[in-house]
């Protein structure tokens, strides 16, 4: 059984995916602090791109986001070995995918501290849910105050140390 890890105090979790689902790609990100509190929740879509594409743009994503809160420091989670070890240079880059990994890095330098970190599934929930709101390619802040109730759910759920089980 798996938790949601809190991050440490003064930190921020980016909780980051990507997806495919009929002819949209995905990418979605949820900031947290260390209450669990969203500070900002991002969903977009494109036409094309290959599921690592869209988990690198959720990535990307979530750094352009924190950076522009003033955020000082941030782990980006991601339930994508491959995507972690990717921008940690750990594994060679695909070609078409160097442009967006240095990008990434390159934010990375925006912070105090910047961490990438391999997070389970089940833990990955929130950002996992935020792809069903694009239904178009485009990009959606949402509003951290007024967020759909099922995600308002899955955020209080991960608060609080709800255990979820693995598949």
């Amino acid at each position: 059984m798996h938790a949601w890890p809190h991050p440490p105090s003064k930190w921020v979790a980016a909780n980051c995916d990507g997806s495919i689902r009929d002819n949209l790609r995905g990418y979605d990100t949820i900031g947290r602090d260390a209450s669990g509190q969203a500070l900002f929740a991002v969903a977009g879509a494109t036409p094309d791109g290959s599921i690592l594409r869209m988990e690198l743009l959720a990535m990307k994503c979530g750094l352009l986001k924190a950076r522009d809160l003033n955020i000082t420091h941030v782990q980006v989670r991601s339930d994508s070995t491959m995507v972690v070890q990717l921008v940690l240079g750990t594994y060679q880059t695909p070609w078409h995918s160097i442009s967006l990994v240095e990008d990434i890095q390159e934010l990375q330098r925006c912070f105090r501290g910047c961490v990438f970190q391999h997070h389970v599934r089940e833990t990955n929930s929130c950002a996992d849910i935020l792809v069903g709101f694009v239904f178009n390619c485009q990009e959606l802040n949402l509003c951290v105050n007024r967020l759909p109730a099922a995600l308002s759910n899955l955020l209080r759920n991960d608060a609080t140390g709800k255990k979820y089980y693995r598949l």
